[in-house]
């Protein structure tokens, strides 16, 4: 998922590339690389979370007993159809979370829709999933920090702190609402050990965002050079 080899990326760039690999794993099946990368082991020396944290824990157990799987590929796109597709136990929709009737598609899915029109971001054009699915929900974070990069680049500071507060708006009106809830029912409820460790992993970004997001601001946040795998 990760690693140090990268130099010279950017904070944003690199909140980038993390919300963008928690986003296609959610949306997507694994890749053919990433089922090679888990099936040889050659993932963990990629993952830059502490190896004492639930998530790397949880991959590292998986690994273990993943040559005792079958067919590992088809297995783990079952188990993100079930999870992330079926109408089924996790529901990866914020307003399952939030609205009190659990009702997808109505007001709580039309306020997400709306904020991705009023970032600028078009996500939506080319996807088949409602606003408020949690992969969706990453997209735009990942639009956002990689807009963030690019203005960093710039003169314009005024559009570049308009650009960390979108994300800051974003995260405590919405995703830091429910994603935590989200994963621990991904934890519950998936058959796989990699779907479980998947949910640890974001749940344990998620946290690391809400303190340097929330608390610090994205200014004064200082990261370790990181970068996903290309999925």
């Amino acid at each position: 998922m990760m690693n140090k080899a990268q130099t010279n990326t950017s904070p944003a760039i690199e909140r980038a590339e993390l919300y963008g690999f928690f986003a296609a794993l959610c949306l997507r099946p694994v890749t053919p690389g990433l089922v090679a990368m888990l099936a040889d082991g050659s993932i963990l020396e990629q993952l830059n979370a502490p190896s004492d944290g639930r998530g790397a824990q949880e991959m590292a157990l998986f690994i273990s007993e993943s040559p005792a799987i079958g067919d590992l590929s088809n297995d783990l796109t079952a188990e993100h159809a079930r999870l992330f597709a079926l109408p089924a136990d996790v529901v990866p929709h914020e307003a399952f979370y939030v609205d009190p009737k659990k009702r997808l598609g109505g007001q709580v899915t039309t306020a997400v829709a709306r904020f991705y029109e009023n970032a600028g971001a078009q996500i939506l054009r080319q996807c088949i999933e409602m606003p408020d699915h949690l992969g969706i929900e990453l997209q735009l974070m990942e639009f956002l920090c990689r807009l963030e990069a690019e203005l960093s680049e710039s003169d314009d500071t005024q559009k570049l702190y308009q650009c960390r507060d979108l994300q800051k708006q974003f995260l405590e009106q919405h995703l830091l609402h429910w994603a935590f809830d989200c994963c621990q029912r991904i934890v519950k409820f998936a058959k796989l050990r990699f779907y479980k460790a998947v949910a640890l992993l974001l749940s344990e970004f998620l946290e690391d965002e809400r303190e340097a997001l929330i608390h610090s601001g994205v200014s004064e946040r200082k990261t370790e050079q990181i970068h996903a795998v290309q999925l």
